[in-house]
C-alpha cells in the first residue's frame, strides 16, 4: 500500500488527497477520501465491510439459501453465454471446486473468505453471483411495462436507494468486477493458489464495492454535481490501477492483466 506521506486519489472524484478511512487503515487497508462528505456519499455500501473484521480479508456477503436454492435449479443451464463454446453451470462449477457441482454448492454457506473447504470459494461466489446478475437482469428486461414485479426488480437492481444499503444488489453488481479481474488472472494463468486473504484482494473487493455505488448514484442522477459523473472517473482509475498490477509489484499480474478493462456484460 502507499505511504502515508503520498498523496493518493480519492476513490469517489480522484482528488488527490492523505486522508483515508481510519477504521480501515486499522485493518490494514487503505481507501482514500478527499473530504468527509465524499467519504459519507458512499458510507451506505462501506459500512458493511469498514474496519477490524470486516476489511482485511474483504467481508464479502455470503450467498443466501434462494440465491444456493435457484442455483441448484440452474446447474444445467448456459452460466455465462458466448464464447466458442459455452458452458452450463455445472460444468464451471466442477473444475473450479474439484468436486461435483451440488457437493461445491452445498459447502458455499459461511464466510467467503474461508477456504478451508473450497480452495476457489471467493472466486466461485464471484462467478455464481455474475450468473445470478445476467439472470436477473434478463428477467427484468422482459418484464411487461406496468407489471408490479418490474418496480420490485428495479428496486433490487439498485445498490443505494434514497440512502439505504441494498447488501444483495451491492454484492452482485461488486462481484460482476472482481470476476471480470479473476477470470483475466485465470486466462493468463497467473491466478495465485492462496489469494482470499491478500491485500490486493479485498483492496479490488472494496474499490468495486465503491465504484458500484457511484454506478448507482450516476444512474439515478443523485450526485453532488450531476453535471460530473462519478462512475467514469472511478471506472479509469480502477482500470489502470488494475493494469498496473493492483499495488501488488507482480510483473506476472502486470502481464497478464495488461490488456484488462471491466465489462459489465
Amino acid at each position: 500500500m502507499p505511504h502515508d506521506f503520498i498523496p493518493q486519489p480519492c476513490e469517489v472524484c480522484g482528488e488527490a488527497t492523505k486522508n483515508r478511512c481510519s477504521s480501515c487503515h486499522k485493518a490494514g487497508i487503505d481507501l482514500f477520501f478527499c473530504s468527509p462528505e465524499h467519504q459519507k456519499l458512499v458510507w451506505p455500501a462501506h459500512k458493511c465491510v469498514c474496519g477490524p473484521g470486516k476489511a482485511l480479508p474483504f467481508a464479502a456477503l455470503p450467498l443466501s439459501e434462494a440465491e444456493l436454492a435457484e442455483l441448484h435449479r440452474r446447474l444445467d443451464e448456459v452460466a455465462v453465454p458466448g464464447g466458442s463454446a459455452p458452458r452450463t453451470l455445472r460444468a464451471e462449477l466442477q473444475p473450479l471446486g474439484r468436486k461435483p457441482a451440488e457437493t461445491v454448492l452445498q459447502e458455499l454457506p459461511g464466510p467467503v473468505s474461508d477456504t478451508s473447504r473450497l480452495l476457489h470459494k471467493p472466486l466461485i461466489v464471484c462467478l455464481l453471483r455474475h450468473v445470478l446478475a445476467r439472470s436477473f437482469y434478463s428477467r427484468a428486461a422482459t418484464t411487461p411495462p406496468g407489471d408490479p414485479r418490474l418496480q420490485v426488480r428495479a428496486g433490487f437492481l439498485m445498490v443505494i436507494v434514497d440512502g439505504v444499503h441494498n447488501p444483495f444488489a451491492a454484492a452482485q453488481m461488486t462481484a460482476q468486477f472482481v470476476h471480470n479481474i479473476l477470470s483475466w488472472l485465470r486466462g493468463f494463468e497467473v491466478m495465485p493458489h492462496n489469494y482470499a486473504h491478500a491485500t490486493w484482494f479485498s483492496l479490488v473487493q472494496h474499490t468495486a464495492l465503491i465504484m458500484s455505488a457511484l454506478f448507482q448514484y450516476d444512474l439515478g442522477g443523485v450526485t453532488p454535481d450531476p453535471s460530473r459523473p462519478l462512475f467514469r472517473g472511478a471506472h479509469a482509475r480502477f482500470t489502470e490501477w488494475v493494469k498496473a498490477g493492483m499495488g501488488t509489484g507482480n510483473p506476472h499480474f502486470v502481464r497478464g492483466l495488461a490488456g484488462f478493462n471491466i465489462t459489465m456484460d
